[in-house]
C-alpha cells in the first residue's frame, strides 16, 4: 500500500510545478542564458538519493555467525594470526620457543637523574616572539556570478520549495565559474593599495609595470599580426653561437648585429622575472658546427609584425619596434586603474599572475569553503531583490523560497485542509507519502478523497500555508505548530 501511495504522490508532483524542478525541467522558455547553465539543487548526498542495490556489509566477517564460530575457525587454522593490514604472520609461538631474552643493559640510566634537554628542531620552531606575519593588503569577498544567480533564482521560483541558504552558497562555490571575487583595498596600509586590471581578461595586479608586461605578453595579437618572412641566410665565418640554458634557444654569435635584439626578445619571453644582467648569466657559448648551421637556417626566417588597424601598405615592424609601441601607446589602453575596489571572475582570480593576490585568494577560498560567510551575506540582499523570501526554521537555519510563508488557521479551513494542517503541526518534517499513509490507512490509490487531499496539498504549498523543503519534507509556518504557544501568549 505504501508503494501505491508513492505512485499517487509522484503522479501529482509530475502534474504540478514542484516536481519539475527536482527533475531539472522547470518551465519551458525563459532566458537563453538561464537554459545554458545546468543546476542541480538537490542537496541530499549522492549516496542517499536512491536506495542502495545491496547491503555494503553483506559479506562482513560476522554476518550470520557469532564470535564463538569465528574463534573456532581461527583455532582450526592452527592459531594463525594477521597483522594490522591483513598480512599473515604464521602460527603463534610459545615463550619457550622464542629464544632467550635480550640481556639487560650493563649501566642502566638512573631514573632519578633528570633527562638531558634537547634543543628544539629548527624545522618546527615558531616565529620569533613579537613578530607577526604581515597582513594582506586587500580584503576578499565572494559574490555570486550574475548569470548563475539568475538561473538559480529562476529554478527556485519554479520549484515552490525551500532551500537552505548555506547549501545554496556552497553550491555556488562548487564551481568557480558560478561566483566572482571582490577585492577591497585594506584601510591603513602604506603605501595605499591601487589595483590595475586588464580589460581583456580581467586579470588583476598591484603593480602597473607587471600589468603592462601581462598585456604585452598575452594580448599583443589584438594589435599586431605576426607574419613569417624568408630572408637571406647570414654570410661570413662564425666560430660560435650563444645559447640560452633555460630554453635551448640559439641567439647567434655575440658579434652579430641581431644578437642584442635576440637577447632582449628571449629574456622577455623566457625569463621576464630576471634582470638583463641576471639573464646574461644563463647564456652559454657553443662551438658546435651543427649548432652554428642550425642558427643560420633559423636566422634566414624572420617574423615581422603588421598593425591590424594600419593601412595595407604600411611597413611592418620588427620585434623590438612592436614591443616599444605596445609599451608606450597600445598596452596602456588595456589597463584600467582602480583605487579601492575590483571584481574578478573566480576562475581568473584563482590563477592570477600577481603572487600576493593569488596567495590571498587561495587562502580566502579555503576559508570560504569551510563556511561561506561572505557569500551568504552577498546572497541575502540579491535574493530579496529578485523576489525571493528568507525565513528561519529548525535551529535558526535560514531558508530561501519563492513563496512567502503565510500561516493559515486550521479552524477556518474546510475539513480536509484542517486535518492536513493539524497533522503537519503535530508531525513536522514528514513526507507526503507518510502523511497520506497515516491519514488514509488502507485506502486504494485511486480513492477520490485521497486524490483530493493531494490537490489541496499542492494548493497549500503554492500559497505558502505549507512549507515544502528541498528534500520533500513538509511543515507548517511556525505560528501554527503544535509545540508553539498561541500568538497572544508569546512574549
Amino acid at each position: 500500500m505504501r508503494a501505491e501511495i508513492r505512485n499517487v504522490v509522484a503522479f501529482a508532483e509530475n502534474a504540478g510545478t514542484s516536481g519539475a524542478f527536482m527533475d531539472g525541467q522547470g518551465e519551458k522558455g525563459g532566458a537563453a542564458e538561464q537554459a545554458e547553465i545546468a543546476f542541480d539543487l538537490n542537496f541530499v548526498p549522492t549516496w542517499a538519493r536512491k536506495p542502495p542495490d545491496r547491503n555494503p556489509y553483506a559479506d562482513g566477517r560476522f554476518e550470520g555467525r557469532d564470535v564463538a564460530d569465528y574463534e573456532r575457525r581461527e583455532r582450526d587454522r592452527g592459531g594463525e594470526r594477521r597483522g594490522r593490514f591483513g598480512d599473515r604472520r604464521g602460527p603463534r609461538r610459545d615463550r619457550d620457543d622464542r629464544g632467550p631474552r635480550a640481556p639487560a643493559r650493563d649501566t642502566p640510566r638512573d631514573r632519578a637523574s633528570p633527562r638531558p634537554e634537547r634543543e628544539p628542531s629548527p624545522r618546527f620552531a615558531g616565529p620569533p616572539s613579537g613578530e607577526r606575519p604581515a597582513p594582506s593588503p586587500v580584503e576578499i569577498h565572494f559574490i555570486p556570478e550574475r548569470r548563475s544567480l539568475g538561473a538559480a533564482v529562476h529554478r527556485i521560483h519554479a520549484a515552490h520549495r525551500a532551500y537552505p541558504l548555506s547549501e545554496l552558497a556552497h553550491f555556488f562555490l562548487s564551481k568557480p565559474e558560478f561566483c566572482a571575487v571582490k577585492f577591497d583595498a585594506r584601510r591603513g596600509v602604506e603605501p595605499p593599495v591601487r589595483f590595475y586590471q586588464c580589460a581583456e581578461c580581467q586579470s588583476l595586479f598591484l603593480d602597473r609595470t607587471q600589468a603592462l608586461d601581462h598585456a604585452i605578453g598575452r594580448h599583443a595579437d589584438r594589435f599586431f599580426e605576426a607574419r613569417e618572412t624568408q630572408l637571406e641566410p647570414p654570410q661570413g665565418q662564425f666560430i660560435c653561437v650563444a645559447r640560452c640554458r633555460r630554453s635551448g634557444r640559439l641567439l647567434g654569435p655575440p658579434n652579430h648585429h641581431a644578437y642584442n635584439e635576440n637577447l632582449l626578445q628571449a629574456r622577455a619571453e623566457v625569463a621576464p622575472d630576471l634582470s638583463l644582467d641576471e639573464y646574461r648569466q644563463q647564456i652559454e657559448t657553443v662551438r658546435d658546427p651543427e649548432a652554428i648551421e642550425r642558427w643560420k637556417q633559423e636566422a634566414s626566417r624572420a617574423t615581422l609584425y603588421h598593425r591590424r588597424d594600419a593601412p595595407p601598405d604600411a611597413p611592418p615592424l620588427k620585434w623590438h619596434e612592436a614591443r616599444a609601441l605596445l609599451r608606450d601607446q597600445l598596452a596602456p589602453t588595456l589597463i584600467r586603474e582602480a583605487a579601492a575596489h575590483a571584481t574578478v571572475p573566480a576562475p581568473v582570480a584563482l590563477a592570477l599572475e600577481d603572487a600576493r593576490l593569488r596567495a590571498a585568494v587561495r587562502e580566502a577560498w579555503t576559508l570560504e569553503n569551510r563556511f561561506p560567510m561572505s557569500l551568504m551575506y552577498a546572497l541575502r540582499p540579491a535574493l530579496r531583490h529578485m523576489g525571493l523570501h528568507l525565513f528561519k526554521a529548525g535551529d535558526a537555519h535560514t531558508f530561501v523560497t519563492a513563496v512567502a510563508p503565510a500561516p493559515l488557521d486550521p479552524e477556518r479551513a474546510i475539513p480536509p485542509i484542517r486535518d492536513a494542517l493539524k497533522y503537519l503541526g503535530e508531525h513536522p518534517g514528514v513526507t507526503r507519502a507518510q502523511m497520506l499513509q497515516d491519514l488514509f490507512p488502507g485506502r486504494a490509490p485511486d480513492d477520490p478523497e485521497l486524490r483530493a487531499v493531494v490537490g489541496h496539498l499542492h494548493w497549500l504549498v503554492e500559497k505558502g500555508h505549507v512549507i515544502e523543503f528541498f528534500d520533500g519534507t513538509l511543515s507548517v509556518p511556525r505560528r501554527h505548530r503544535a509545540d508553539s504557544p498561541p500568538a497572544a501568549e508569546r512574549p
